[in-house]
């Protein structure tokens, strides 16, 4: 099925209404009812009602989990979830809410998976029928973690985006100007990995992500390829399990902290994503991102230098 722009426009798309949960924990007592965590602001365009039904099901059973995982997690700037069976045609549909936040199609016309912004109304979230499949009915373990860990991914999303882009209920744009873009998608990619992961689950794709910007920046070793690497370092830093070690990465990725300086340079770094993590958590507002700036700054010297 091709769905109709107007229905792929966050601004006029069909939402689903949204029933209630039934919970249960082994301590608590027997199951008792929630309300469904995205609300009404589900949109599936798709012409079978019972996959449309299955799918919204999915969502809210996925969001409660997230919820329950991270109480302090709220969806309260959600705009719209839009399950997109035609991804390009939802770039289209929704091409005037980017360019109003400086954002254009060409950004995101060549990615595949889910991606999420604020427009005037809250955050949106587009999500492509192939990610819900994966999370729906996967043919592989591999499949199914990339599914669940995307749409929880994306959740995470909603709230750190909220936080920075309506701390006075207003759309902000842009939020400062003193920090620059490779720190913002740095911050909010290690948030949404942090708050994605699951115990178990595989980091693959994280490290070969790693791997991957490594070599584009070895081939062509520029300041945009340089900050292309630190968000993906920050990415993986957020996925790859710590448990309080800030080295993880270092000893992850040794092709690319070949030297002390880079080591040192890198966990000043960690510390301070880790803190901005902090901040949100424990005070409910959007981190300063200065310092974080201003280590990234650092370590994208540090990387250039033998280049020089």
């Amino acid at each position: 099925m091709t769905a109709m722009p107007s229905l792929l426009c966050a601004l006029t798309c069909e939402t689903m209404p949204a029933h209630p949960l039934m919970v249960s924990r082994p301590d608590d007592g027997g199951p008792k009812q929630i309300s469904a965590p995205l609300g009404n602001k589900v949109s599936i365009p798709l012409l079978q009602a019972e996959l449309r039904d299955q799918i919204a099901t999915l969502l809210q059973l996925i969001a409660a989990v997230q919820v329950v995982r991270y109480p302090w997690m709220t969806m309260d700037g959600l705009y719209r979830v839009i399950v997109t069976p035609d991804r390009h045609a939802t770039l289209l549909a929704n091409e005037h809410l980017l360019e109003a936040i400086g954002q254009s199609v060409a950004m995101h016309v060549n990615k595949k998976s889910a991606f999420a912004f604020p427009c005037p109304h809250g955050i949106v979230v587009v999500l492509p029928l192939d990610v819900i499949r994966l999370a729906l009915a996967p043919d592989t373990e591999v499949e199914r973690q990339y599914g669940l860990t995307t749409v929880w991914h994306e959740l995470a999303h909603v709230h750190a985006l909220s936080k920075q882009y309506f701390a006075n209920r207003r759309l902000q744009i842009p939020v400062d100007s003193r920090i620059c873009p490779t720190t913002i998608q740095a911050w909010h990619e290690f948030f949404a990995e942090r708050h994605s992961h699951w115990p178990g689950f595989d980091t693959a794709l994280e490290r070969h992500l790693v791997d991957e910007a490594w070599k584009e920046f070895v081939s062509e070793p520029t300041r945009p390829k340089a900050a292309h690497l630190l968000v993906r370092l920050a990415s993986a830093h957020g996925r790859v399990p710590t448990h309080g070690d800030l080295g993880t990465c270092i000893s992850a990725f040794p092709q690319v902290f070949a030297s002390n300086s880079l080591i040192k340079q890198w966990h000043a770094c960690a510390e301070a994503l880790e803190q901005a993590c902090v901040t949100i958590v424990e005070s409910g507002n959007a981190p300063d991102l200065v310092l974080l700036n201003q280590r990234l700054g650092n370590l994208a010297d540090g990387l250039m230098v033998p280049h020089l």
